[in-house]
């Protein structure tokens, strides 16, 4: 039929013998449109675009929506930028390989006397570089969440539990650049109407071990072989007690074996620099 497993699977438990057509009432499209643009820019959108071709000759094309977006104080956000542009990519690349990790670009375009987001923080480590125009940042110190991960990032940031007393502000003007540390609550007011470049660079946690071992301990037999242990809720029975302990004990002593070794800090500082040829053995280790 040139379908996987899964999806036959999936479809078969739509099976109802009380009901002849239960297959007729059950669509494999996407109930939803997850790149579908919200229905209020979508008519904003056709607004202008319907205005714009009332004048005769008049340019009616993307650039111009975009102006009437901005003129009617609406801020435009290109995301990934670098995929746009030559020169971005470039700066992005560098960005990365100064780092050595992935970047990613962001272009604001924010009318006069408006701000695009309130209070917030971002995991990143973020550069700002201001193109046009003015534009005031505050910064404060973060003392609920100060070392953010997307694994203990809240739905809810909760700025209004925040008691940090440091706080920073600066202006920055066409030319100047800023740098944001991650975990820091940040806002910004246009003074005029401005376009800066957000630089985003993913900051390099403490966690990237973890990914590291995963892949070094991957040549080794002993961390391949499965753990066949049952709780004794599953098993229907007694289970074993003295299993899990001693082969704790023996992962325990593996591991600290691995950590106690040179080789294995000297591969990970390489890993830092370059994880695809650190794991291929094309280089040999070295400092970041």
């Amino acid at each position: 039929m040139g379908y996987s497993k899964p999806w036959l699977y999936t479809w078969l438990k739509r099976d109802d013998p009380t009901n002849t057509s239960w297959a007729q009432h059950d669509s494999r499209a996407s109930q939803r449109l997850t790149t579908k643009t919200p229905a209020e820019p979508e008519r904003l959108v056709c607004e202008i675009r319907q205005r714009l071709v009332q004048p005769r000759y008049a340019q009616r094309g993307v650039f111009a929506i975009q102006l009437q977006l901005q003129r009617r104080g609406h801020m435009l956000l290109v995301r990934h930028a670098e995929w746009s542009s030559t020169i971005l990519e470039a700066l992005a690349e560098e960005f990365a390989s100064f780092f050595h990790t992935p970047a990613d670009m962001q272009v604001y375009l924010t009318p006069h006397q408006s701000q695009a987001f309130g209070w917030h923080y971002d995991l990143e480590e973020v550069f700002i570089i201001q193109v046009h125009g003015c534009k005031e940042y505050t910064m404060r110190q973060n003392t609920l969440n100060p070392w953010p991960v997307w694994d203990n990032m809240p739905a809810d940031l909760r700025y209004d539990r925040e008691t940090s007393p440091i706080r920073l502000t600066c202006r920055l003007a066409a030319g100047d650049w800023l740098y944001i540390p991650s975990g820091w609550w940040h806002i910004a007011q246009t003074q005029t109407e401005s376009i800066h470049l957000s630089i985003g660079v993913m900051p390099v946690v403490r966690l990237t071990l973890l990914e590291f071992l995963q892949h070094r301990l991957g040549q080794d037999p002993f961390w391949c072989q499965c753990l066949a242990w049952v709780p004794q809720a599953e098993a229907g029975g007694p289970a074993p007690t003295e299993q899990p302990p001693y082969l704790w004990e023996d992962m325990r002593a593996q591991l600290r074996e691995v950590l106690a070794h040179e080789q294995t800090w000297q591969e990970f500082l390489a890993y830092l620099v370059d994880p695809r040829r650190a794991l291929s053995g094309e280089t040999s280790a070295c400092q970041p």
